[in-house]
């Protein structure tokens, strides 16, 4: 049996995908809250994490230090950066950090110090299994920052500095912690906005149906696990 652990940002994106898994209880700690249950042969832990990079990596490592997870999957809903259609799944390929800029020192955008890397690949059996799981899901990279992008030129700046498709606020993070400490990674993102101008209104209108997508496409996911 496989220790899964699902982190998401929000209550939205958590509530489907619970009320998929069977004997499900839940229990808060260290001020986050992780619901427990399963879903065929897999043990999943799903946390709620909270938005933004510090919230991701904090609760990535409780998931990985208390719960003993085998694999962290990050899942949600994600900025498009003009590269994919609103409601279209997306799994993850690698991942990198676009706010992280010691350019100044001579570093390329984007390292991470310490770690000497800019991008952090996801598990290829992840990837694949996402791919599949997902009807018409493209393959791609996430730009993370902590910062809801609306506007049209930094969106293109990102897609065109990282090769990104998608941008979000918090799988970075968990991809930095999981090479850390040693657990694999994958994560699966459904396009709730354009991250262009008025991105803000289309994710209003458009989040909690990107949520629902993601939901029942990740529960196929992890019955194939």
């Amino acid at each position: 049996m496989r220790k899964i652990g699902l982190l998401v940002a929000m209550d939205k994106e958590a509530r489907d995908i619970i009320a998929g898994l069977q004997s499900t209880y839940s229990l808060e700690y260290k001020g986050k809250t992780f619901t427990i249950g399963k879903m065929g042969d897999n043990e999943v832990i799903l946390a709620l994490a909270g938005i933004g990079k510090v919230n991701a990596a904090f609760t990535t490592t409780i998931m990985v230090e208390k719960f003993g997870v085998d694999v962290v999957i990050n899942t949600g809903i994600a900025g498009g950066v003009g590269k994919l259609k609103p409601l279209s799944a997306l799994s993850v390929s690698r991942v990198c950090q676009h706010d992280s800029d010691t350019t100044a020192l001579g570093d390329p955008i984007g390292l991470i110090s310490g770690l000497n890397m800019v991008y952090f690949d996801a598990d290829k059996e992840i990837v694949e299994a996402i791919k599949n799981g997902a009807e018409n899901a493209s393959v791609g990279i996430v730009a993370t920052g902590d910062t809801f992008i609306a506007d049209s030129n930094k969106a293109k700046a990102i897609a065109n500095t990282f090769g990104a498709v998608a941008c979000d606020m918090e799988c970075g993070a968990v991809a930095q912690v999981c090479h850390i400490l040693g657990v694999k990674f994958g994560a699966l993102k459904v396009i709730s906005d354009s991250a262009e101008d008025g991105a803000e209104l289309s994710y209003n209108e458009l989040a909690e149906t990107a949520c629902k997508i993601n939901s029942s496409t990740l529960l196929k996911v992890i019955s194939q696990l």
